[in-house]
């Protein structure tokens, strides 16, 4: 079992390595091509694995800052749902998950989805965005658990 879960940790660390330092790797433009890097101490797979550990399965390498590199303290072990809260692509509110709806009359404009299972699923509507990035903070908490 402790060989599958090293073997696991090595796709992930080479499929890092690919995005960033492989300009002819189909996602390296939002990767390497951004400016996202590994640092040096990376470049080694046993110095890598001293500072992640080693991952359970269903976990991925997820970056904290999405527009700072790899190392260790801007990287985790994530679910898919605390990956899914972490994308770059923000809308215009600064967050993903919650969008404005139109609001002519609504007392609650603002709508919020996350993963919950592995699948899209509408979390609620609030009143104000404060509110919905609170909700949105409490289930990444209760999914973490």
């Amino acid at each position: 079992m402790r060989e599958t879960k090293r073997s696991l940790a090595n796709a992930k660390w080479h499929s890092m390595l690919d995005r960033c330092l492989n300009p002819k790797h189909p996602r390296y433009s939002t990767y390497g091509g951004r400016g996202i890097t590994v640092c040096e101490r990376w470049l080694s797979f046993e110095a890598f694995l001293e500072d992640m550990g080693l991952p359970c399965r269903g976990l991925f390498l997820d970056r904290i800052e999405n527009n700072k590199g790899y190392y260790k303290e801007n990287c985790r072990w994530a679910t898919p749902s605390e990956s899914a809260f972490n994308r770059r692509n923000k809308n215009a509110l600064g967050e993903t998950g919650i969008v404005k709806i139109d609001n002519e009359g609504r007392k609650r404009p603002f709508r919020l989805m996350g993963r919950v299972n592995g699948k899209r699923r509408l979390i609620g509507y609030y009143a104000t965005f404060e509110e919905a990035k609170a909700a949105k903070q409490e289930l990444a908490t209760r999914q973490n658990v």
